[in-house]
């Protein structure tokens, strides 16, 4: 009989996350993720964070699962919530994060508390987005559901930004679907509406793939900024309005992206029985 397994459960602005320590060399399912992640029988997320023995001697390897028990590469609020948790355990002041997107720094902003990551840079090479053939990833068409063309990127996951002078009667939840499975992502997309408010603030909300509706997303954020930045309607520092709050989003002399925000542990406690022996 399995040992209950323990868990954490934390948000960034209102995207919550169960946490999972498997150190110990377990393992955690897309069954088992999505059943976990079901906040009606389970604990209750948008994703699953898997904490694992990083392969080349950093602070943590990071495994995301979505709630739907697919794998994501890449999740900046996830990201910055684990991290607070492992600066307070190594008694760092900086650490090195291992994704499948890459080794990611993070960081305590000592002035506000906020915990910062750096997501490193976007990609925007068609097929290390990926997108299904090579055609300008600045203005894709999605068809006569899109609202607009789109700006894709990768953030370490696909990307899809819409432009809009106003998103407030759109029904995201119907169109966002349909845009996230569209035949032009084969490994589908975060799609994402953004209104620009000045030259240092967006507003957005983000349909993210696997999950649904979130109250924010961070490497949607990210991505958001970087599109409007290249197409020369922000400056470099930009606040980014999501549902959960705002996010602070800056893009480096180096072309790194930083995302800082607030990360916070709601409790921790102890999978069922029932849960916990689907995790080997």
């Amino acid at each position: 009989m399995a040992v209950m397994k323990k868990f954490f459960k934390m948000h960034g602005l209102g995207n919550d996350f169960v946490v999972l320590d498997c150190r110990d060399g377990s393992n955690v399912s897309a069954v088992a993720a999505k059943e976990i992640a079901n906040r009606r029988t389970g604990v209750g997320c948008d994703q699953l964070i898997i904490l694992k023995i990083s392969h080349y001697n950093n602070d943590v390897f990071l495994e995301f699962r979505n709630n739907d028990g697919s794998k994501s590469s890449a999740c900046g609020n996830g990201t910055r919530c684990v991290a607070e948790m492992i600066l307070e355990e190594k008694s760092k002041e900086e650490i090195k994060i291992e994704t499948e997107a890459g080794i990611l720094k993070a960081w305590k902003n000592k002035t506000n508390g906020f915990i910062a990551v750096d997501m490193g840079r976007p990609k925007f090479i068609w097929n290390e987005i990926p997108l299904a053939k090579n055609i300008d990833h600045k203005k894709v068409d999605l068809g006569k559901d899109s609202p607009a063309n789109a700006f894709c990127l990768s953030m370490g996951n696909p990307h899809a930004v819409l432009f809009l002078e106003d998103f407030d009667g759109l029904d995201i939840a119907n169109l966002g679907p349909k845009l996230e499975n569209h035949p032009m992502f084969p490994e589908k997309a975060n799609i994402s509406f953004a209104k620009i408010n000045s030259k240092s603030q967006i507003k957005m909300r983000t349909w993210e793939r696997g999950v649904g509706i979130t109250m924010a997303c961070g490497t949607g954020a990210c991505a958001v900024v970087v599109a409007a930045n290249k197409l020369l309607k922000i400056d470099k520092k930009c606040e980014v309005i999501l549902d959960g709050g705002k996010l602070n989003v800056c893009l480096s002399n180096e072309g790194n992206v930083l995302l800082e925000g607030p990360a916070e542990k709601s409790f921790n406690g102890f999978l069922c029985r029932r849960l916990s022996d689907l995790i080997n």
